[in-house]
């Protein structure tokens, strides 16, 4: 088979700079985050790839399973058990040597610092839990930093773009029943209740299409010029029987999500070697709080025996099951948690690791101000290449 000699002595994107406004050398340039690396991540990795966004980091905690196989390209049946990123960004560098990806085992929640995300152009989410998403849209909301929400069902998806400030947030939309679904997943107490969430039945084609919409939408937001050219909009897909609708999203002014901390100060020290009490008094405050920016579960106190246990774990992370008491067999203990440590404190001067405050994270100091300081310096990543 013979071809055309401009095909044989062409560069690898000289396809792309055929279309009119394509920037290739923004895209090289680009850092684009992927939450979430299961079957609808998968696709997104993949086309990112091929289009050949420069800088990829992807996240997600759990690990290649059997099920997984069937919807997810990058995957093979080899990689079960393994980490869901780590092998994602293995085969992204297959089909393009040209970027940098790296992996981050992680929880969004309690091991994703702030300061990771704010480095980035634009986010993609591709996470399968309502508070998972609640999650990432705060954070992005708080960074400044525009994101993209993709969901996919058994007949129908979204791919939902949320501007980095202005406009409608994910929260803004959230109805009652989402509420109610995501408050079924904790007790009274804020711990988390053992009913697992219902896996969504879905194929591969739905995830495949989902990620097609995204990663146009994120490819038009990086080409923009300006951070403030689109409002929030939903495009939603059906497929038995197909459809397609296109929704503009109304911000909710009463919305909790609406903050942003445009300004950020850096502190050089890692969460092992800094604590509360340090890090105030390197930015002066003397008499002032430290929010941890959640409940942290500190000890478990059974109110008929007296005993106690100590926990130092997110409230979110830890069981219900903790109420009953190994000592006396009763549901008697209470939890004990704290979301602020000032000067008087006993933890004021224990390390932010071992309160559960990771690298990277962006903390609230308030004093006479308030201060918004990101730990361990600038985002420094070690480059995977093939």
């Amino acid at each position: 088979m013979s071809f055309p000699q401009s095909d044989l002595t062409g560069t690898r994107y000289s396809r792309h700079n055929l279309i009119p406004g394509w920037n290739q050398q923004r895209l090289a340039s680009a850092k684009v985050l992927v939450v979430g690396a299961g079957a609808l991540g998968n696709e997104v990795i993949k086309l990112l790839a091929l289009v050949g966004v420069g800088n990829i980091t992807i996240v997600d905690f759990d690990k290649v399973e059997l099920t997984n196989l069937t919807r997810s390209v990058l995957f093979r049946e080899e990689d079960i058990g393994q980490s869901k990123a780590e092998v994602a960004a293995h085969r992204a560098m297959e089909i393009n040597p040209d970027f940098s990806v790296i992996p981050i085992h992680a929880d969004l929640e309690f091991d994703l610092g702030m300061g990771i995300l704010r480095s980035m152009d634009i986010v993609l989410g591709c996470l399968d839990s309502i508070r998972c998403r609640l999650t990432l849209n705060r954070m992005c909301r708080l960074m400044g930093i525009p994101w993209i929400n993709g969901g996919i069902e058994m007949n129908a998806a979204e791919s939902t773009i949320f501007h980095a400030v202005n406009g409608a947030c994910y929260e803004c939309g959230l109805s009652q029943e989402m509420w109610n679904q995501q408050n079924l997943r904790h007790s009274c107490s804020g711990l988390r209740t053992v009913t697992p969430e219902d896996p969504v039945p879905t194929t591969a084609p739905i995830a495949s299409i989902t990620a097609g919409y995204m990663v146009q939408q994120a490819l038009a937001s990086l080409h923009s010029s300006s951070t403030t050219a689109f409002d929030a909009s939903k495009i939603y897909l059906t497929f038995d029987p197909p459809g397609m609708s296109v929704q503009m999203l109304n911000p909710n002014p009463n919305c909790m999500a609406h903050e942003n901390w445009s300004e950020i100060k850096l502190h050089p020290f890692s969460a092992t070697n800094s604590t509360p009490g340090s890090l105030m008094r390197a930015f002066g405050i003397e008499k002032g709080v430290l929010e941890l920016g959640f409940d942290l579960l500190t000890e478990i106190r059974c109110l008929k025996c007296g005993k106690d246990e100590k926990i130092m774990q997110p409230n979110e992370l830890c069981s219900s099951t903790l109420i009953y008491c190994p000592h006396c067999s009763s549901a008697s203990r209470i939890a004990i948690t704290i979301h602020q440590i000032e000067a008087a404190s006993e933890f004021f001067e224990t390390s932010l690791s071992f309160l559960c405050i990771p690298d990277y994270q962006i903390l609230e100091l308030i004093g006479d101000n308030t201060l918004h300081v990101q730990i361990t310096g600038e985002w420094q990543p070690v480059v995977e290449r093939k």
